[in-house]
């Protein structure tokens, strides 16, 4: 097995002890990464840039969490009808679910990238006349051309589909860097939404907001799909401990009442409109029917990590609660209007 020496891993060199503990855990998950993919998230985990490690950390707990449970893990699979690559293709006895994955960071936290690449995007949007949202995965050199960036992204960006993603990288004065680079569509949101703005704008309020914003960034990424598409999410963010938290619920569900519409035949449901799983287009249909499920992580809990699901009722593909058996689910019974939490 290979030994880790965390020497100038600034992320995880911490002396405290219930810290060494933890990231003796996320190593000891690391080695069973196959390559290419362990010295791609190994060096991610030693990038002093919160997106960069975080997201590693993230996807390293979920391989793990999936591994325990028996399922075939194939990471960043081929997919035949668009160039994107989901983070995971879980199969088991005939079975398939491919896993989106994203950490959700706080606002002090996003400061931390460089205020230039906020510039850019403004200049990319200006331009191509889409939202471009750009995260840095590896230290952009100083002394890098911010044309050079937007020469490479604009060359990239397709005349079609809704959306698009990459990674821009290369090396600057013997400096390597890494850019992962999505393209979208400019699209008004609904104003029950309550975000404000265009996909590619957010308002830090609470979790709901930015909760709101990582999943739509990924909800329309693979276009119609043929299996179910979970949205896997750490919500790094201030004041957000564990499973059932209320703005979890508002993000996903909306902040209205659920309730019975007067007696008729098929019991329809009085649905509140403004949270991800609710929110309808103007044709009248569910705008994120796609993501079957938005499931929770928190990898400072290893083993058994913390995590929780929160399954779609309105989705085209729904996986069924035995899938994921044994970690809290919630539920939307449609003909009650009530929430279900199921711990079996």
């Amino acid at each position: 097995m290979t030994k880790y020496s965390i020497q100038n891993w600034e992320n995880l060199s911490s002396d405290n002890p219930e810290f060494v503990a933890l990231r003796n855990e996320v190593l000891h998950q690391l080695i069973r990464v196959p390559e290419p993919h362990r010295s791609v998230w190994e060096g991610r985990l030693k990038n002093k840039l919160e997106h960069a490690h975080s997201s590693a950390r993230l996807e390293i707990c979920l391989h793990d969490f999936f591994r325990k449970r028996g399922w075939e893990i194939e990471i960043e699979p081929e997919l035949p009808v668009t160039p994107n690559k989901p983070d995971f293709l879980l199969t088991d006895r005939g079975r398939s679910v491919m896993v989106e994955a994203r950490a959700v960071l706080g606002a002090d936290s996003e400061r931390q990238q460089d205020n230039r690449l906020m510039q850019l995007t403004d200049d990319l949007r200006g331009k191509l006349k889409r939202t471009v949202l750009i995260h840095p995965m590896l230290d952009l050199p100083s002394s890098l051309p911010n044309k050079r960036i937007a020469k490479e992204i604009e060359s990239r960006t397709s005349e079609v589909g809704l959306l698009q993603e990459f990674l821009v990288k290369g090396e600057h004065q013997g400096q390597p860097y890494s850019l992962e680079v999505t393209v979208l569509w400019e699209a008004k949101l609904p104003q029950s939404a309550d975000v404000g703005g265009t996909v590619g704008q957010v308002v830090e309020v609470d979790i709901g907001h930015p909760v709101r914003k990582a999943i739509m960034e990924k909800a329309h990424k693979y276009g119609e799909l043929l299996i179910p598409f979970v949205i896997a999410i750490w919500p790094k963010l201030p004041y957000h401990f564990s499973f059932g938290d209320d703005d979890d619920f508002v993000a996903l569900y909306g902040d209205k009442a659920w309730q019975d519409s007067d007696y008729s035949e098929l019991r329809d449901v009085i649905k509140p409109s403004n949270g991800i799983f609710t929110i309808r287009g103007k044709d009248g249909t569910h705008r994120y029917s796609e993501v079957s499920a938005v499931l929770f992580c928190h990898p400072y809990k290893t083993d058994p990590p913390n995590i929780y699901i929160y399954h779609n009722p309105f989705a085209k593909r729904p996986i069924g609660m035995k899938v994921f058996k044994g970690i809290p689910q919630c539920t939307i019974d449609l003909a009650t209007g009530r929430a279900q939490w199921s711990y079996q």
